[in-house]
Formats: structure tokens, sequence, C-alpha cells
């Protein structure tokens, strides 16, 4: 019997051959490789998952195939070696994926002040987005943060305040439903009228779709206002994703 000269043959007639092997009593499916296009990437998705085009076909989208290296994420447009048996399909691979640094990072800010009453918790206003993307978190307003992927996360921050003797200042990461809920706190409690500045950090692990705000509280006796504007210091959230 004469093996057939694979590399010679076409697609349509590999496809041919797939299902002469599959109709000859084997008790599994064959497995074979193909290229593939990334149309689509739900980092949402637990682990995450992407949409494809199997090479010569451009009409037929294959939803939902997971990836084997979840912790880099592929970009749409990338080119994926697919891995399929039966109804199964692995896309293997990735190939000139964007690499963190510029990607899976995020960062807001505010540039004029924000006044703060007296002893009413609130939370920081963010409305200038100076480095966004979307498959890292998503903004619905300019306070609340919503984390798109499960999943180890650092998140830094920089309060700056007007100058106040009197009182004290709070600042805190918590969950955007629930001030209570502190993942990072910073106090102060000047006395020399100063501009004082909290800077917190947390580094830990969140699940995706989990919403967070900055909130900030003061008991001076009267409004007092955040400052960034006076040159002291930034304002701003810092979100970086780290992995999975």
């Amino acid at each position: 019997m004469t093996e057939p000269d694979l590399g010679g043959m076409s697609d349509d007639d590999l496809r041919r051959l797939a299902t002469v092997l599959q109709q000859s009593g084997l008790s599994f499916d064959p497995v074979t490789m193909r290229k593939a296009t990334v149309t689509a990437v739900s980092l949402a998705a637990t682990p995450p998952t992407v949409s494809i085009l199997l090479s010569g076909d451009t009409t037929t989208t294959i939803d939902g195939v997971r990836i084997h290296r979840t912790y880099t994420a592929p970009a749409v447009g990338d080119t994926a070696l697919v891995i399929k048996q039966g109804k199964d399909i692995l896309a293997w691979s990735s190939a000139a994926a964007t690499p963190i640094g510029t990607t899976n990072y995020a960062r807001y800010a505010r540039t004029s002040t924000q006044n703060i009453s007296n002893t009413v918790t609130t939370k920081g206003i963010f409305n200038v987005a100076e480095v966004t993307d979307s498959s890292t978190v998503t903004v619905s307003t300019d306070r609340d943060f919503t984390l798109v992927r499960a999943g180890l996360y650092s998140i830094t921050s920089t309060i700056p305040w007007q100058g106040s003797n009197l009182g004290a200042r709070w600042a805190w990461l918590g969950l955007t439903s629930d001030s209570a809920t502190r993942y990072a706190v910073s106090t102060l409690n000047p006395n020399n009228a100063s501009f004082p500045i909290h800077n917190f950090s947390v580094t830990r692990r969140f699940a995706a779709g989990t919403v967070l705000s900055v909130y900030v509280f003061q008991d001076t006796g009267a409004t007092l206002a955040l400052g960034p504007g006076s040159g002291i210091a930034p304002m701003d959230i810092n979100i970086a994703y780290l992995g999975p």
C-alpha cells in the first residue's frame, strides 16, 4: 500500500482523509493541527478564551476556545496554532501578543481640587484617563473601577489634601458597593497646616468583576479640598494586572 503524500494534499483532500479515518473503526478521533486567526478575546472568562477562524475559513467563527498560556493574553489578529480532536479545540499559543508594559495597566488622575464635606465619606473622583486598558479595568463612572480579569493585581493611589491644622484625614481602597470593606488604608493627623499626602498600595488577588473605589474622609469641622492642583503631588490611581 502506497502512503499518501500529505505534504502535497490540498485542504479539501485532508478534510476527506480525516473523514475516512474517523469512519475506519478508530476508538478515538485523530488529532489535527491547524493555523487559526484570533478574532476576539474574552479575558473575563475563567480561564480566558478566544474566538478563532480556522485557516481557509473566513465565515465560521469558533467561540469559547481555551488557550494553553492564560498568563499571556493574545490579541485580536494574532496567529495561533490550533490542536483539534473531534469537537475539542485548543489554541496552543499566540504570536506577537502585546507585552506587559503597554497593556495590563491603567492610570486615572485628577488635576483640579475636589471639595470634601466634613465627616462625610466620599469617593475620590478621577476624571482624567491617562492610561487605559479595557482588558484590565473598565470605568463606568470616574470613581468606580471594574477589574476585568480574575487574578493578582497591584493597586496604588496618591491622595493630597489642602492644608489645615485641624482634624484628621483618611483615604482607603474599598468595594464600590461597601465603603466598610477596606483593602488598603492611610490615615493622617497633621497639626501644622501642611499639605498632607496619602500614599497607599495593595497587592492581592481579586475576582473578575470586582468593582473598587477610593474613599476619603476628614473631620476638620469644615469643607476641605483634595489638592492635586496645588502642585505638591498628583492625585491618581494606578491599577496593574500581574497575572492569574
